[in-house]
């Protein structure tokens, strides 16, 4: 009888000690439910309003620039402004190979022809970041025949007064020799000239 009540004591304290974990294990499960209702932090949501383009394949003559997701608009706006004029510098490199180089594409277009010659859509935003509203920006660009021929007649441009440089150096090389040339022969006439 009194190995029966042991078992029996031994029982219900098993019983208490594994309800007891069951209740510990429901309120973690209940916690870890809770924590999961938030977003992760790297989860971007996008509104309904965002345009396919943003995310097409096809770019055989296009680049589609995209912002990350900023904190206000300007810094959006700032981001995508620098991002068009990469995108516009990778197409023309595409086009013209090594005669595009950074320095002259800086040179020759400016925001507004960037924005005027290869922007063909513009899309800015409001983006949920972890459930954080942040803002984007994103264009498409495009190879136009507008901006190609802008280019073309500015790189022959550009060749040309480089060319005109060469040669106005080369000359003004050529005359300061023919006057120092000049000047040492009239030194010499004229000292032939004492001496005789």
């Amino acid at each position: 009888m009194r190995n029966l009540q042991l078992v029996g004591q031994v029982l219900i304290q098993w019983v208490i000690c594994f309800s007891t974990m069951g209740v510990g294990i429901s309120q973690d499960s209940n916690a870890v439910e809770k924590e999961l209702s938030v977003p992760p932090m790297d989860f971007h949501e996008y509104p309904r309003g965002r345009p396919n383009w943003i995310n097409a394949n096809d770019l055989e003559r296009k680049e589609i620039a995209v912002t990350s997701a900023r904190e206000t608009e300007e810094d959006a706006t700032r981001e995508i402004i620098d991002l068009k004029r990469q995108s516009a510098l990778h197409l023309l490199q595409k086009a013209f190979l090594d005669e595009a180089d950074r320095e002259l594409i800086a040179g020759l277009f400016s925001d507004a022809e960037i924005e005027k010659l290869f922007v063909t859509k513009n899309y800015s935003g409001k983006v949920k970041v972890g459930g954080n509203t942040r803002y984007e920006c994103a264009a498409e660009l495009m190879m136009s025949e507008e901006a190609e021929v802008f280019f073309k007649l500015n790189l022959l441009n550009q060749q040309i007064r480089r060319r005109i440089k060469t040669i106005s150096i080369s000359m003004l090389i050529l005359s300061c020799s023919f006057f120092v040339i000049g000047w040492l022969v009239k030194i010499k006439l004229v000292e032939r000239a004492s001496q005789g």
